[in-house]
């Protein structure tokens, strides 16, 4: 097949699929997660599209500035470790956790919430985020029992919809996890540390402001060193 009919393909394992024998059973439900295409990662216009749109999701300091007044910094550390421990005993993919806390910190930015309804955003947080990039989302049932059935699927239902409100429907942000895919070639164990240490940073409320960018190229430069 010439080179330019390729392109206009998802290139993801594209040799390995041609030689992959694969064997369907009729009815069968197949969950194929979305893999790295390198023809968009070689593609300097992907790059530049995620840096203008990095800019355009606003996060404010909603802990300082009196925004939120029953939410501090340590209690948003604890709910997003807890996002953090669902996201990996669910073995979501690694885009699941950032998009959930992007959610969390553009919605505390514009609302004002009580500290009992702290986890049962951060829930909803991961429900969309999880619908949004798993081939199979985690179920409002999974999310009541992980918050120890401090909240109903009646809930999480209503408030899905009032975060998605609030969210303006615009459920894809950049994430330090898009660029690091765009920073350079590394090696599949350097790239897992460098999303683990992103992962961290995103869990830090000193960072809330910090551009994803930046983030991405710390954390993959921590994790060269």
């Amino acid at each position: 097949m010439p080179t330019h009919v390729r392109d206009l393909f998802s290139s993801d394992n594209f040799e390995e699929r041609r030689s992959r024998r694969v064997s369907y059973k009729r009815h069968q439900r197949l969950f194929v997660p979305a893999h790295r295409d390198r023809v968009l990662v070689r593609d300097h216009r992907v790059r530049e599209n995620l840096l203008v749109a990095e800019s355009s999701k606003k996060v404010v300091d909603y802990c300082s500035t009196g925004l939120q007044r029953e939410v501090a910094p340590h209690m948003r550390k604890i709910v997003t470790d807890w996002m953090m421990e669902v996201c990996e005993d669910q073995q979501c993919q690694p885009q699941v956790f950032f998009l959930a806390v992007s959610y969390l910190d553009r919605v505390l930015s514009s609302l004002n919430i009580k500290k009992n309804q702290f986890q049962l955003l951060a829930a909803v947080c991961i429900l969309l985020a999880s619908k949004f990039s798993q081939v199979v989302p985690i179920t409002t049932e999974q999310l009541v029992i992980y918050t120890d059935n401090s909240v109903t699927v009646e809930e999480l239902k209503s408030w899905e919809l009032f975060v998605l409100e609030i969210l303006g429907w615009e459920l894809y942000t950049p994430t330090a996890h898009d660029f690091l895919d765009h920073l350079g070639k590394c090696d599949v164990d350097t790239k897992r540390q460098a999303e683990t240490i992103a992962a961290m940073a995103a869990t830090e409320y000193k960072f809330i402001a910090a551009k994803q960018s930046v983030i991405a190229a710390a954390s993959l430069a921590a994790a060269v060193q």
